[in-house]
């Protein structure tokens, strides 16, 4: 796999992750300037070093049906499961604040906002 090949394997997680440059490159370790490079074919990337960033897209994997189907498979009722799912996918405001609040460092407190967000609209 050369350069190139693995810019365009950034590009395309960067959008099916929903996250942006900043997020991806504090995930795999790197500076942002670094993985700009990486992303335009430049520079010399480790797979070691996107190792943990890459992973961060398994988390990003089940989407509402999933849910559903899991919810039927379990016998909960589809009335149940919708009435879950939509409080779910609504925003909580307490939420933010209890991140805010929270004893996590200011990173993780980015990250964690982050993936409510991104889980609470996949599952709208």
């Amino acid at each position: 796999m050369n350069t190139n090949e693995i810019g365009t394997i950034i590009k395309e997680r960067l959008k099916h992750l929903g996250v942006n440059q900043q997020t991806l490159a504090d995930l795999a370790g790197v500076g942002l300037n670094t993985l700009v490079a990486i992303e335009r074919g430049e520079g010399n990337p480790q797979l070691s070093t996107f190792r943990e960033g890459m992973q961060f897209s398994d988390t990003h994997t089940v989407s509402r049906k999933d849910f559903e189907e899991f919810g039927r498979r379990i016998g909960l009722s589809a009335r149940l499961v919708k009435r879950e799912l939509d409080s779910f996918a609504t925003e909580q405001p307490l939420a933010q604040e209890l991140i805010r609040r929270s004893f996590l460092s200011e990173k993780l407190k980015r990250y964690y906002w982050q993936s409510y967000n991104y889980r609470r609209t996949t599952i709208s």
